[in-house]
Order: structure tokens, then C-alpha cells, then sequence
């Protein structure tokens, strides 16, 4: 029998969104990065948790020098009748021996738990807390999910009027026309340029979900951040 996660309740899921919004992001936000070890699979599979070490700069795992804390769960998952389980709840240990119940994480897909990161180098991965930002090692990069990738084939929020930002080319100068504020888009490709992430898009002026008529659509470039490091655009894990 599939099993479905139970809603969690606990103050160690506090800062979830559960319908993530760009408003609700970092400035510099990366993308997100799925972590096994502490947060379970919402289909209920075996989960056998394992700490990952937190690090106050990216060097320091190389260097030799001991982590600042590290994620931990405090709860694994656990069936708690046919066809219903807890996820498991993680919290922040750190080596000044305080512990962080709260800490800012989002969905990447339906009830599927992601940390939010805001650097990336080499196989470090800067990750947001409570606390300043840390660094996680992931090798090979091992469940990242940048921008380009993580908005594809998902339900865009755009929570500004992209006109001023849309252009014909990635990268470039020249201002798409739009006569019209688009009210729906899909990622076509996207494009690291100089460091700076380019999406393709297909604009549209329909609303999604609500609004049925196909009206106009056209094809444009938009930076995925703004000149604040704001994303200009983000997904809505849930759907309609």
C-alpha cells in the first residue's frame, strides 16, 4: 500500500514555505539543494539518517579544520499507521552548543524538502541558516538543483512585470517590446553567462490556471536575478 506524508506540525518545520515565492527568497539565491541524509522521502521509503557537517567557509573541510555545526535529525521518519508516516525533523547543532529548532528551507516538488543555497565552490555549497550562511560538501554536486534546472517544466510565479527586464538575446542589451505585461511563463533553456544565469521564456498574457483564453505569447530573455541579486521569478512547488 503507498504510504503519504503526514503534515508536519513541529516547530522544526516552521520556516517552510509550502508554497514557495520568490518574495520569500534570499538575495543571491542559487537554487536549492535536496539533502537524503536528514529530510525523507515523502513516498515513505526506509530513510537511514546521516549528520552533514556545516562549515563556517568553504575552505575549511580541505583545510582540515572542524565544522561550525552540523544538520541533524532529531526525529526519523516513521510510519505511524497503514499508509500515513512522519517525516523526519531535522534540526541545526552547533559547536557553540546552541541548537537551531527553526531554519530556512523550501519545497523543490510536492512535499520534497530542499536547503536554499546562495554559493557554490567547486563541491561546497553554501546553504542559508538561522545564522550567517554555511558550507556544505556535496560531491559531485550530488542533488543541486541551480535555477536553470529547477524552474523547467514548473509553474512560474512572476511576481513583478518582466518588461523592463526582458530582452532578445541572453545577456544582451536590447529590450524585448512587449505591448502587453505578461501574466504566465515556461523556461525554455537557460544560460550561464559571466557568471549570471539567462532564462528563455515563453511569455504569455494569460493568467495560469485561472484564466482559459490563449491570448498573445512571445519568446524572451530575463536575468534570473535583478540588479538587488532579487530572483526575478521562482515556481510554485504545488501546482495550481
Amino acid at each position: 500500500m503507498p504510504c503519504s506524508v503526514r503534515p508536519l506540525l513541529s516547530a522544526a518545520l516552521a520556516l517552510l514555505t509550502i508554497s514557495a515565492q520568490a518574495a520569500d527568497l534570499p538575495a543571491g539565491v542559487l537554487g536549492l539543494v535536496a539533502l537524503p541524509e536528514v529530510f525523507s522521502s515523502p513516498s515513505c521509503e526506509p530513510h537511514a539518517p546521516q549528520d552533514v557537517p556545516l562549515y563556517a567557509a568553504a575552505e575549511d573541510r580541505a583545510a582540515g579544520r572542524a565544522p561550525a555545526g552540523v544538520i541533524t535529525v532529531v526525529q526519523p521518519m516513521g510510519l505511524i499507521a497503514p499508509g500515513t508516516c512522519n517525516s523526519s525533523v531535522a534540526q541545526l547543532r552547533w559547536s557553540d552548543g546552541k541548537t537551531s529548532e527553526e531554519w530556512p528551507i523550501q519545497e523543490s516538488g510536492y512535499e520534497e524538502r530542499a536547503a536554499v543555497v546562495v554559493g557554490r565552490r567547486g563541491d561546497m555549497l553554501q546553504i542559508t541558516t538561522d545564522r550567517a550562511p554555511a558550507w556544505i560538501h556535496r560531491p559531485g554536486l550530488a542533488g543541486y538543483m541551480p535555477a536553470g534546472m529547477l524552474l523547467k517544466d514548473k509553474l512560474l510565479e512572476l511576481p513583478r512585470d518582466l518588461r523592463p527586464l526582458a530582452r532578445t538575446a541572453a545577456a544582451g542589451t536590447r529590450q524585448a517590446h512587449l505591448a502587453w505585461e505578461p501574466k504566465s511563463a515556461s523556461v525554455r533553456q537557460a544560460r550561464e553567462i559571466r557568471g549570471e544565469t539567462w532564462l528563455q521564456l515563453e511569455v504569455r498574457a494569460a493568467e495560469n490556471c485561472t484564466d482559459t483564453t490563449v491570448g498573445p505569447r512571445a519568446t524572451v530573455w530575463v536575468p534570473f536575478h535583478d540588479a538587488q541579486r532579487q530572483p526575478t521569478l521562482w515556481f510554485y512547488s504545488r501546482g495550481c
